[in-house]
């Protein structure tokens, strides 16, 4: 018996089921369209430094008007220049915590970057440990607004102290979680809500677990700044503080955290260099800087992306698979040589 003929409708659908089969269609791209957004990025925040209240003469792309994007460079971020000055001012602390030696004067130049291979004096690892602590505070709550309102951390971390001055802030308007990343990005949904019903246990519920996961940190801080110093590695670090609850996960928190140590006391030492400003120059004692980066989220799904328009020119569709396996977990170099190569 033969089957009856098929009708218009059940062609369409056959149609539609085939072309969905294929995965979406995506532009031709390459590397130079990568680094053009790059450069239109990066000239949007130099636009917008140099003229702040000209908001329509920042750029003519049609995107970046509508959009918001990252800055190029982690660096340039609100939140960043202020954890920055942060941290920052507790390098006169630091060394003055070196045996037999006292706060430079401003400007001083000498051999204080040879101190950098000595192991780390108990008042030099004290200072270090609120510093890799506070790095861990700020990350995890994400706005400069919780920053300031919990302070530079010195004394033993309560948790009850935190949620009050959490609490007092966001009952004056502020926002303690970004909404860049997650999970701070969810807590601040509980902000929101909270202000929406006007019901402040709900935001403070939110600051009480987050500042309960802070504790384990608070107790090896000092280790955290210990094995910055003898492994001057900062994957060392971070797989350290993966271990402890809250932190775990892709790493990504981790690595927000610790990213941060990079450019403090944790791991930088003052070298005999001094800077344009009159200031002595400091730098990271660290091997695997350039060589170490856990992969977050966002890049992982960036680079499936790129592994399926490799693909479409050599691979096929594995090729995607493939990434997002390997991607799971921190992708091995030869992973991003094999996609690079294939994309450029």
């Amino acid at each position: 018996m033969r089957a009856p003929p098929a009708s218009a409708a059940d062609s369409g659908r056959k149609r539609k089921r085939a072309t969905e089969s294929a995965g979406p269609t995506r532009p031709a791209l390459a590397a130079r369209d990568l680094f053009a957004f790059m450069v239109a990025r990066e000239a949007l925040r130099l636009a917008k430094r140099a003229r702040p209240g000209e908001r329509g003469s920042w750029t003519t792309d049609p995107v970046l008007q509508k959009y918001k994007f990252t800055n190029v460079k982690r660096e340039h971020d609100h939140t960043t220049v202020q954890l920055r000055r942060i941290t920052d001012a507790q390098k006169p602390a630091w060394l003055a915590a070196a045996p037999g030696r006292a706060p430079p004067a401003e400007g001083e130049r000498g051999a204080q970057g040879e101190r950098g291979a000595q192991p780390l004096t108990a008042g030099q690892c004290a200072v270090a440990g609120h510093v890799a602590f506070n790095c861990c505070v700020y990350r995890m709550f994400g706005t400069d607004e919780a920053a300031r309102a919990l302070g530079f951390v010195r004394t033993a971390f309560d948790v009850e102290e935190a949620v009050r001055r959490c609490s007092t802030a966001w009952a004056a308007g502020g926002h303690m979680f970004t909404a860049a990343y997650q999970p701070a990005s969810i807590l601040r949904n509980s902000e929101v809500k909270a202000r929406r019903l006007a019901d402040a246990s709900i935001a403070e519920a939110a600051y009480r677990k987050t500042a309960a996961l802070l504790l384990p940190v608070w107790g090896m801080r000092e280790a955290l700044a210990r094995a910055a110093q003898e492994t001057k590695s900062w994957e060392a670090v971070v797989n350290m503080l993966r271990g402890i609850k809250g932190f775990g996960g892709t790493g990504f928190l981790a690595k927000e955290c610790v990213q941060d140590m990079l450019h403090s006391v944790v791991f930088q030492r003052p070298s005999g260099d001094v800077g344009a400003d009159g200031r002595v120059v400091w730098r990271a004692a660290c091997v695997d800087e350039n060589t170490f980066c856990p992969v977050g989220p966002g890049a992982r799904r960036s680079a499936c992306v790129l592994a399926a328009v490799a693909g479409s020119v050599s691979g096929g569709g594995g090729v995607w698979r493939r990434a997002r396996t390997r991607l799971h977990t921190r992708a091995p170099a030869r992973v991003w040589r094999a996609l690079a190569h294939a994309w450029c």
